[in-house]
């Protein structure tokens, strides 16, 4: 795969098209302007929930205004993403942070209004029944009338929730653009720039003393900005600390549950069955050894695939493979996937500058998602393009079957659609009949479970953990994060002591930290897939049908409501004994097919 050195060099028919979300600068600028005009506005809907015509004119202002937000806040952070050293895209990118940060402060007197209305109150208002559609919407905000605050305290609580956003920037920044790797020559003689985009692959295409050098290399650096990361991840999780004790809850974990409407029996359900099944973990683990020739497996081996899989695929052929691997789906599902080729929703191509891995971001009011990746040719990248356009079909199905006010979902449901994307390319490549892409597929769909089961509940817990030390008055000091991720690992691999010290540094890599507890969404979603896509692949029409309609569902459904589309109990922990059955199964698979 051909690679470049900046934005520049890469052809146009792999850069993602983002003029859906606004066309051009002028576009930008009307934009702006309408947003600014509008949020002075706002002040004269105070007092809309005592009448029903007013409110009813407030929702639709709303949803208008909110609606170009979104699109700013999706050009603006794609267009930083994009090259992180563009100085006018970050200045865009501030301007719209400052403009949401504004329109969250000005709309605060709302949901106090709300809240304050007795119940009796808040229902005659749906005595307009042209008030019915926001319903649901508006109850989602009248449930929290135990956690209400008054306007003066709303305001509050807004402006801190504003910054959450920038934090990520920070890290994102630092890790991608503030700092330089170095250069490695690699086996060949060939010298060549080390980033994050590349790190992986550079890796893998290199001898056992030449991985460690790089490795080395690598971490060295991520650790000197290891005391940065966590200033910016400390104040974080502070700050989600403080706006939970505002609202009145007794920790962010708490709210949490209630902003998703789920027990914390789903969490522990789910980290139990994980903990004791951890000796699945060690099992792959030993067979990654076994398959790669090695006494003991190091840090800088477990980036290798359990496949050596030498194919490399175009952008062309990985589309081509998509195809026929998503065939099982149905035509409707194909002519979305087909959808986000069409109108160039993916950027797929790594230089310096671009934020590192990959993701699919959509605005509430516009169909078209796009997909940020660093495609470099190999299944991997195959994978992730199966995995991001789950995300992005998912979306398209929503935007189609929903008002705009409900085109959106929950990742507890959204990365099902992710996920049974990739356990599906992962069954059709063990079945093409060729022996090593068979061990590619297998390799695949163990190592979604790896990550996405397994390593997200690891993850997630150490996520719980830096809360419950920020609520006890303490600080999250790299050195203490370190010990965090120290005794994780030492659990989860029956270990006294690691491989080496840099494995501490998972933390300052994770982005997820940045985003509230959302590790756990990974790990109930990847059970959930693999038993949807387990059943999709033998032909079962009626979980098909199921999960066609559950792609389909708005956030005016529950996540637990929704799950119940597709018939599955998450506090039941059928679900996860399950997905650790297939994992022993595809490890077992994996090694019977190798030796044969």
């Amino acid at each position: 795969m051909k690679s470049y050195n900046s934005r520049k060099e890469v052809p146009e028919k792999y850069k993602w098209d983002l003029s859906n979300f606004v066309k051009d600068e002028k576009d930008y600028q009307a934009k702006i302007n309408f947003v600014k005009e509008n949020l002075k506005k706002l002040k004269d809907f105070v007092g809309c929930t005592k009448d029903s015509k007013k409110l009813r004119e407030y929702m639709e202002f709303d949803i208008e205004l909110g609606g170009c937000l979104e699109r700013l806040d999706a050009y603006t952070y794609l267009l930083q993403d994009e090259d992180l050293a563009n100085d006018e895209a970050k200045e865009k990118r501030l301007n719209v942070l400052n403009l949401l940060t504004e329109y969250v402060y000005e709309s605060s007197f709302f949901t106090p209004e709300l809240i304050a209305l007795s119940k009796e109150e808040y229902e005659s208002l749906f005595k307009d029944e042209s008030l019915l559609k926001y319903k649901s919407y508006l109850d989602e905000s009248y449930r929290f009338k135990d956690h209400s605050l008054t306007e003066d305290e709303e305001r509050v609580g807004s402006l801190l929730a504003g910054n959450l956003g920038t934090y990520s920037s920070i890290q994102s920044t630092i890790l991608n653009s503030c700092n330089d790797y170095g250069k490695v020559t690699l086996e060949d003689g060939t010298e060549e720039t080390l980033t994050l985009t590349n790190y992986r692959k550079l890796m893998k295409k290199s001898g056992r003393e030449k991985r460690k050098e790089i490795y080395l290399q690598f971490h060295s650096v991520v650790r000197r900005y290891a005391p940065i990361i966590a200033i910016a991840l400390n104040d974080y999780v502070k700050e989600h600390v403080a706006i939970a004790k505002i609202y009145h809850f007794n920790s962010s974990w708490e709210r949490k549950l209630f902003s998703i409407k789920l027990p914390e029996k789903v969490f522990d359900t789910l980290t139990s069955v994980v903990e004791e099944r951890k000796d699945l973990n060690i099992k792959a683990k030993k067979l990654r050894g076994e398959v790669l020739g090695l006494d003991k497996l190091m840090p800088w081996d477990s980036v290798l695939d359990l496949a050596k899989d030498n194919k490399e695929y175009t952008i062309e052929e990985a589309k081509e493979l998509l195809f026929k691997a998503l065939a099982p789906l149905g035509e409707d599902y194909l002519s979305h996937f087909k959808h986000i080729f069409d109108s160039k929703s993916i950027d797929f191509c790594q230089y310096k500058g671009k934020t590192n891995g990959a993701y699919s971001v959509s605005a509430f009011n516009e169909h078209d998602g796009k997909i940020l990746m660093s495609f470099n040719g190999n299944f991997n990248n195959v994978s992730t393009i199966a995995h991001e356009s789950g995300h992005n079909v998912n979306h398209q199905y929503i935007v189609e079957n929903n008002m705009p006010l409900y085109s959106t979902n929950n990742p507890l449901t959204g990365e099902v659609a992710s996920l049974t994307n990739e356990f599906i390319l992962s069954y059709y490549m063990s079945n093409l009949g060729d022996k090593d892409e068979a061990l590619t597929g297998l390799s695949n769909a163990i190592d979604i479970i790896d990550a996405n089961i397994i390593g997200a509940v690891i993850e997630g817990n150490i996520e719980r953990k830096m809360y419950d030390i920020v609520e006890k008055g303490g600080s999250l000091t790299a050195a203490l994060l370190d010990n965090l991720v120290e005794k994780e690992i030492l659990n989860f691999n029956n270990k006294e002591s690691l491989d080496h010290e840099y494995q501490k540094n998972g933390w300052c890599l994770r982005g997820h930290y940045f985003r509230n507890f959302y590790l756990y969404s990974y790990s109930i979603s990847a059970s959930v897939a693999s038993f949807i896509a387990k059943n999709i692949i033998e032909g079962n029409k009626e979980v098909l049908d199921k999960y066609l309609e559950f792609l389909k569902i708005g956030s005016d459904v529950s996540v637990e409501d929704a799950y119940k589309v597709l018939s599955v109990n998450l506090e039941d922990k059928t679900i996860y004994e399950e997905a650790m059955d297939f994992y022993d199964s595809l490890l077992d698979k994996f090694k019977e097919v190798k030796e044969s």
